[in-house]
């Protein structure tokens, strides 16, 4: 694009617009850390969601976070604090005089605060939704089916602004680590070395991505016969979950769930051998972390927003498929089509995976896809049927989320474990 190398190579003043959501901001990290190679001098500003900012606040490779509070802003047309606060946002961003802004989120707020900047260079998303280019001097162009990390990198790409190595600094600190393991010590873990735990986390955003909690009990209970020691993690929004899975759990479990912050519960994964989970922020965080993920998908399309591998280094299982370099990088069991159609299905998602096994279990068809990069495995369980990757919110039947047992997952723990 006509002067936009020369902007990646020019820029003093940058400024990141990517507010949430928590996997969102994690897929960003990558270009920020292109972004720092390429300008090692440059004043670097992110604005981001206060819930999210805690995450990036400190960050060696930020000079500034602006927070966002959405909900409190969006009653700014009716609350004379609240737009007299948007009105200091605005100004401040003004005032910073920054020359390029990335808009990463490509929503129609994005886009407009990128131009009441004043940047002369705004770039962001092509397809933004919500008229969001319109606010753009350059529009970058993106697969239909592509990673999220890699589309942020796109971005670097046309900045002029080297990729590789595919980087998530996450910027933890060696006391938030200490903490981490004071934590873990007050609910009976003992740590004689890191990696001797399993962090289970059952929550997510949505109500469509959630898995029953009578199985996520039963997966607890088999771990603890297994000798496996388990750790539920999550939020305050998880609460309801949690209890329903208490209700169902027969042994005691370990649970750190509400009692961290974000930074607690990063450093709390930093640590975990390996992580169960959705499709959710915490699922970004701990394969950002390096951590050998199994995560349950339905609503989804794992190509886009499964697990990432912080790696430009592709290595296959034995007898598997080869891999793009930069791409999705996971494991999974995903829907692929019934009949004559599931060859040329398989077929379609073998960018960035490698199939390994088809199976049906009692009437329950699923493909399982593993990939292995520099030890890490990283794997998505889904039930197989033909509405899988819907992305809706609510579900009545939930499927795809469904049709996976205590049984599926615990598979795929002891072939991560076994592949790490």
């Amino acid at each position: 694009m006509d002067g936009l190398p020369e902007a990646g190579r020019s820029a003093r003043r940058i400024l990141i617009l990517k507010p949430s959501s928590l996997g969102d901001v994690v897929h960003a990290l990558p270009l920020l850390a292109a972004l720092r190679r390429a300008r090692p001098d440059a004043h670097v500003s992110w604005l981001a969601a206060t819930a999210f900012a805690p995450l990036l606040e400190g960050h060696p490779l930020i000079d500034e976070v602006i927070r966002f509070d959405r909900a409190r802003l969006a009653r700014a047309w009716r609350s004379a604090p609240a737009a007299a606060e948007l009105a200091g946002l605005l100004s401040r961003i003004r005032r910073a005089r920054f020359d390029l802004v990335l808009d990463l989120q490509g929503l129609f707020r994005s886009g407009w605060m990128s131009w009441v900047s004043g940047a002369p260079v705004r770039v962001g998303f092509a397809d933004g939704r919500e008229f969001a280019p319109i606010f753009l001097t350059h529009r970058i162009s993106c697969d239909s089916v592509v990673h999220a990390v890699d589309r942020n990198l796109r971005v670097a790409h046309g900045l002029g602004w080297p990729a590789a190595p595919v980087e998530f600094p996450l910027g933890l600190r060696e006391p938030e680590v200490e903490a981490a393991r004071v934590l873990l010590r007050g609910v009976g873990v003992g740590m004689p070395s890191d990696g001797e735990f399993v962090a289970v986390l059952p929550g997510a955003r949505w109500r469509s991505k959630l898995w029953r909690p009578e199985r996520w009990a039963a997966l607890l209970d088999r771990l603890a016969l297994e000798g496996r020691t388990a750790v539920v993690l999550g939020g305050p929004g998880d609460t309801g979950v949690l209890r329903e899975i208490e209700a169902h759990v027969r042994r005691p479990v370990a649970s750190l769930a509400g009692r961290t912050t974000l930074r607690e519960l990063t450093a709390v994964l930093s640590l975990a051998g390996q992580v169960i989970c959705t499709d959710s922020g915490p699922m970004h965080l701990a394969a950002a972390l390096r951590r050998p993920v199994v995560a349950v998908f339905g609503p989804t399309d794992p190509r886009r927003c499964g697990p990432y591998s912080p790696t430009d280094v592709v290595g296959t299982a034995a007898g598997a498929r080869g891999m793009r370099s930069v791409g999705a990088r996971l494991s999974e069991a995903v829907p692929i089509a019934e009949g004559a159609g599931a060859e040329r299905a398989a077929d379609g998602v073998a960018e960035g995976y490698s199939l390994v096994e088809e199976a049906q279990r009692d009437g329950r068809r699923t493909a399982v896809l593993q990939q292995r990069v520099e030890g890490t495995a990283l794997r998505v369980v889904s039930g197989r049927v033909p509405c899988a990757r819907c992305y809706r919110r609510e579900c009545w039947h939930q499927s795809c989320m469904q049709r996976v047992t205590a049984g599926d997952v615990l598979e795929a723990v002891r072939a991560t474990a076994e592949a790490g």
